[in-house]
């Protein structure tokens, strides 16, 4: 009766002796940890790939311009994989101007 209470949203079974509860808690501590787990894994995969974001719009920034970041920004936001931003940031270093940076992002972003 007073865990439904402490834990609003989350779904009890009904029990019908104290061994149950302990039982059931046991079970569940061990379901939340590994939900708390992905959650933090999620969490630390968006930090790591928004960290990365920022660090290009500058580098584009100061390699081509405010106008040629300002239009970088939205693109390389639409990038969710790890990979293609690693691949991105080695082509900023190889693209021979903002033209060329512009055409390997917008492919990229497509």
């Amino acid at each position: 009766m007073l865990l439904p209470a402490r834990w609003p949203g989350v779904r009890m079974d009904a029990v019908n002796d104290l061994s149950e509860v302990r039982d059931m808690l046991a079970e569940r501590v061990m379901e939340w940890t590994e939900e708390w787990k992905q959650r933090g894994l999620q969490q630390g995969l968006q930090q790591g790939l928004d960290s990365e974001r920022h660090l290009m719009v500058r580098q584009v920034r100061r390699r081509f311009g405010d106008m040629v970041a300002a239009h970088s920004a939205p693109l390389l936001a639409q990038i969710t994989e790890p990979t293609v931003l690693e691949d991105l940031g080695e082509a900023l270093l190889d693209c021979a101007d903002d033209a060329a940076w512009l055409a390997r992002l917008d492919a990229a972003s497509s």
